[in-house]
């Protein structure tokens, strides 16, 4: 009975979360912080969410790495909780010393307001050649354009596009991001950062 029940109400959390994704696809996208720590000898891990959520009854879901948090399947959940005001998680011991924990976990969090606050944590840090925006191997002047859509037009970039576009490595993407692509492809003018790996 109980795995009947565990497996009811991944289900019907999968259905609901997903849902609400769908439906507020076109809202501004509500954020939640999530961060992974595990102790020294730990079996498993913790995850801290911090939202702003204030439904009362809340349905967690974290994702596998890189499972896509538009499209969930029941495969793709790591972990899966229901309670109100959830602060933590509790998870499988991830590290980054095995290739299968490395990626991007996404972390989605919906109640009955129908509002769906989403965030992820890393487990390693992902490879990108800074400067190449589009991730194609290469940094163009298109590269440069993606950054000015990004912050004038509101496109949206991938987690690694994201750490690709800040090219002078100061946590955060600007218009000079761009500035210092057009430089490096046009007059090369070498940043120390752009045309490197991270």
């Amino acid at each position: 009975m109980k795995k009947f029940t565990k497996l009811f109400l991944s289900c019907a959390a999968v259905a609901a979360v997903t849902a609400a994704v769908a439906t507020s696809a076109m809202a501004a996208e509500k954020t939640l912080t999530a961060e992974y720590n595990a102790a020294d000898g730990a079996t498993v891990g913790t995850v801290t969410i911090k939202c702003a959520s204030t439904d009362t009854t809340q349905t967690l879901l974290i994702l596998k790495p890189n499972a896509d948090k538009t499209n969930i399947a029941a495969t793709d959940i790591l972990q899966i909780d229901q309670a109100a005001n959830i602060t933590t998680a509790t998870v499988p011991l991830l590290s980054e010393e095995n290739e299968a924990d490395k990626g991007t976990y996404y972390v989605l969090m919906g109640g009955e307001s129908g509002d769906v606050y989403v965030g992820s944590f890393k487990i390693g840090a992902p490879t990108v050649l800074i400067g190449d925006v589009n991730l194609d191997k290469n940094i163009t002047l298109g590269d440069a354009t993606g950054i000015i859509q990004y912050k004038l037009k509101g496109a949206e970039l991938s987690e690694e596009a994201l750490l690709a576009a800040d090219c002078n490595q100061d946590k955060s993407v600007t218009l000079g991001d761009a500035t210092a692509i057009i430089q490096y492809k046009l007059k090369g003018v070498d940043n120390g950062y752009v045309g490197k790996t991270n």
